[in-house]
Parts: structure tokens; sequence; C-alpha cells
């Protein structure tokens, strides 16, 4: 097999800065002191990147990705239909498609400009800034005391920094565990790094990660073909999963017995909510989303428009819903927020794109060469995963957004290198 590495150009360096700046972000708001807008630099890079995109069209319409542009191209005309029915303002419509449809532009960015050295590279930063993360994370608990939602490490010690946290120890830990089964990871590896994301998960209280975790180890078992090693990841995925639980209970003893079914339902259905205070809960906020604001079928299937319920640090795009009504959390759960802006047409646009990268996976999975194959299933994986996670919080929707949606693109980015099939 060879694949052929082209001289990076200025669209390809754009790309590194939008896939590494997030990991930056923490460092620079809460360490150095930098300003909270430091991070709008990633809206001028992936307009900039729209740009390179618009004037290279054929590098989509000649690709694997033709389908899924169609696909987000409707979507945002859907979106804009809509707003035509239900509009309040242009700047709170151009907030919600800045917020939503900025990782698109990432996606198609990275499938069109990506070489594989370039994804070889970041998967090797990525693994040495895993170790990086869970060393500043002990440093955070143990010597500084911070702890929970504070706990973010490189990502950071504000609110909510642990959304970050949640997306890049699957990511580390579905690449170890695949590769492991594929024998290109060693165990005393794929163990550590296995361990080492459990530990932290636990003192960031990321309770929803075991069973994250639980998933992506079952899925890389169904991926790949039958072996000793899957005996070995499905055993071993099962007791670190309960060690996690262990670990949470020891370091948070608020939560002993959280880890069963029955615990875990109750807490999701809960009529207290999110924060146990009457606000929205994950698995009923649609339920509770009809009875509140959208009481009639017209308004469930095309919702209140993109933007029109949407927040920001800046007070003049703070819509007069979110005003209203900010303190239910609905913008704590991604899939909430696109119900309620977007009704049911919405959802079926959101979690179809994530359909399309998995059957896409897929399809390009059975014509690479073996040696790429495992770079599929690690996308597949993810974008299976990306269904809990827009359930259980709104890191999608933040900046961490970037690195899940690089690892969607991998398979997509692959078919643009020559000889990349068998």
């Amino acid at each position: 097999m060879k694949i052929t590495i082209k001289h990076r150009t200025q669209a390809g360096w754009l790309v590194w800065l939008l896939v590494l700046f997030p990991f930056l972000l923490g460092t620079l708001n809460d360490l150095l002191g930098f300003p909270y807008g430091i991070r709008y630099v990633l809206d001028l890079i992936w307009l900039t990147l729209l740009v390179f995109l618009l004037l290279n069209k054929h590098l989509i319409s000649k690709s694997r990705t033709k389908k899924l542009c169609v696909w987000i191209c409707l979507f945002l005309i859907y979106t804009l239909l809509v707003y035509l029915v239900q509009f309040q303002s242009p700047l709170y419509y151009l907030w919600g498609v800045r917020n939503n449809f900025r990782f698109y532009v990432a996606f198609f960015a990275f499938a069109a400009f990506l070489q594989w050295d370039d994804i070889e590279s970041f998967l090797r930063i990525f693994d040495k800034l895993f170790w990086i993360n869970a060393l500043v994370s002990l440093f955070q608990y143990v010597v500084l005391g911070i702890e929970q939602d504070y706990l973010g490490g490189i990502f950071g010690t504000e609110i909510g920094c642990n959304g970050y946290t949640n997306i890049f120890l699957l990511i580390i830990v579905t690449k170890s565990l695949v590769f492991y089964l594929q024998k290109k990871e060693s165990i005393s590896q794929c163990f550590c790094k296995c361990a080492a994301s459990i530990l932290v998960a636990a003192l960031a209280e990321l309770k929803f990660y075991f069973v994250e975790f639980l998933l992506v180890v079952a899925l890389a078992s169904l991926f790949t073909n039958f072996s000793w090693r899957k005996l070995w990841v499905i055993l071993g995925g099962v007791l670190a999963a309960f060690v996690g639980a262990a670990l949470l209970s020891y370091f948070f003893p608020l939560f002993v017995g959280w880890f069963s079914l029955e615990w875990i339902l109750e807490v999701a259905t809960a009529t207290r909510g999110y924060t146990s205070q009457g606000d929205l809960n994950r698995l009923t906020a649609i339920i509770s989303i009809n009875d509140l604001w959208l009481d009639n079928w017209g308004m469930r299937l095309f919702g209140l428009g993109m933007g029109n319920c949407d927040t920001s640090s800046y007070a003049f795009l703070n819509t007069p819903f979110f005003i209203r009504n900010g303190d239910m959390h609905y913008s704590w759960m991604s899939y909430a927020q696109m119900y309620l802006e977007c009704g049911w047409i919405g959802l079926v646009f959101y979690f179809g794109f994530y359909a399309a990268i998995f059957f896409g996976g897929l399809s390009i999975e059975k014509q690479v060469s073996p040696e790429l194959r495992d770079y599929c299933r690690i996308a597949r994986i993810m974008a299976i995963l990306c269904v809990p996670i827009s359930i259980y919080n709104s890191s999608l929707r933040m900046e961490s957004g970037y690195m899940m949606y690089f690892i969607l693109a991998i398979p997509f980015s692959i078919t643009r290198n020559k000889g990349y099939t068998t």
C-alpha cells in the first residue's frame, strides 16, 4: 500500500489550528487569563475554510462526502424556511446557524484538506495530550482541590469543562481498544490508557462515561473478528467499568450504588430534572418540551426556529425565549435544543448525519486496505456515541465538538489519498 503525501496548503494549516486550538482554550482562559472571546478565533478559521471549500467545490463534488453535503444543505434550507415563518431577528438565526453548522463546515474541511500524515500526526499528538491531561487532572484534584464539573485537566476549570474531557477520553479509549484488537497496540498500552481514563472520569464525576466505556468495548468487539484478545477486552472492560463506579463512590459518597440500571433510569427520568430542581431531564426532555412550549403537532414538527431559543455570553444574543425559560436548562442537552428549535424534522436531519457517517464509514471500510479499516471502525463507533452524547450534554455544540468531527471525517479523508484501496 502506498499513500501519497502532499505539501500542506494554507487550508491544511488552518485545519491543524481547528483541531488543536480547542486543547489550548482552558490554558489560555483559566491559567493565562485570556478573555473568553479568544475562542472566537475558531470562527475566523472555519469561516475561512468555508471560503476554501467554496473555491474548491470539486473536493466535495468528486468525493464520498457529496451526499453528506447535500444532506446538510437541505438541513440549512429547511432551517431557513422555518425561520421565515418563525422570524424574530436575523442575528438570532445567524447565531443559531453558527452554533450548529460550524461543525459541519469543519467536517467537510477535514475530509477535503487533511493528508494522511496529518491524521497520523494528530493521533500521536492526542496520545501525548492524553497523558498530560491525566497528570494535570491529578494535580488539580490532589493539590488544588478541584473536582467534579470544574475538573477539566488541560481543558480548564470552568464549570462544564469535563464535557471536553468526556469526548477526549472516548476518542483515546476507542482508538486504543480497536488498535489492541488488531494487534497494533500492546495490552500494557491499552490497559494503562483505559485505567487512566477511568480514574480521570471518576475524579471529574463523569458518571455516564462508564456506560459509554462499556458501549465502546461492546462496539469495538462487535466490529472486529473473533480473537482471544476480544475476550480479554470484554472481561477487562466490564471489570474496569465497575472499578470506575467504585472509585466514583469512593471520591463522592453521594453516588454510592448509582451504577445500576434502576438508579440510572430513575435519575434519567425523574421529574426533578437535570439539576434536581424541576428543570428538564435527559430522557424525558421532549415530553416536557411538548407540555411546556410545543403544544401542537405543527410546532412539534418544525420547532420554534433555529436560534430563537439560543443563548450567548453576549447579552444581545440572548433570545427572549432563553431569558424567560433558560433556567429549564434545555441548552444543556444538544438534542433538546435541536428539537425545541427545529422539531422532529430537525432531529431527523441532526441524527441522520451521524447515521450517514456510520454507513458511509462502513462502505469505505469494505473498500480500503486492511491497514486502514481500523480508522473506519473508530469513526463508526464515534458516530454511534454521538447519539448518547447529544442526549447527555451539549459538548457537541461546544468547541469540543471539533475533536469529534475530526474523527468522524477520517474515513472520508482517506478516500482522497491515492492508493487507499486494496
